[in-house]
């Protein structure tokens, strides 16, 4: 087991791949179940498994609008992708704009990026971090629902509960 750190690079999105992984040889569990061994540096479009996870956003960085997924003790694993999410997470740019079309963005909240909802997107809450010991989780590229997609979001990290 070990760490790795997932970004998601937005003009790989073409490429099937946005999401870039970066650690030492961690097992991923491909989106078509296949089992690579991945150097740093490397793109896909789906990653599972069980580890601590962390995700967060530094507001004292304004002008680099991302945030850091880390996953400590991270272990491959597969799962019933069909079950139920306790959480549904994901960065919203959108958080940044304070007027949309001259209207107040009812979602604006700069320094809280980080978007954390139930199953279905409801129970919407703006947070900075979050830290989730021995969570089973799942991200992939357009794994989005309607509601996270009005937001702009494509890739969700879902976060099941650990049987």
């Amino acid at each position: 087991m070990q760490q790795i750190k997932l970004a998601y690079i937005p003009n790989e999105k073409k490429t099937g791949k946005p999401i870039l992984i970066m650690g030492n040889n961690p097992g991923i569990k491909t989106s078509k179940g296949v089992t690579k061994a991945w150097k740093n540096d490397n793109f896909t479009g789906c990653v599972k498994g069980i580890g601590t996870i962390l995700m967060s956003y530094d507001p004292k960085k304004p002008n680099k609008k991302s945030c850091v997924l880390s996953i400590e003790n991270f272990q491959a694993s597969d799962f019933n992708e069909n079950q139920t999410e306790k959480y549904r997470l994901w960065f919203c740019k959108g958080n940044f704009t304070e007027y949309n079309k001259g209207k107040l963005n009812i979602n604006y909240a700069p320094n809280d990026p980080i978007v954390r909802s139930d199953h279905k997107g409801n129970n919407r809450q703006n947070i900075h971090i979050i830290k989730l010991k021995n969570a089973k989780f799942e991200i992939s590229l357009n794994n989005a629902i309607s509601k996270e997609k009005c937001s702009g979001a494509t890739t969700i990290l879902r976060v099941f509960s650990h049987d």
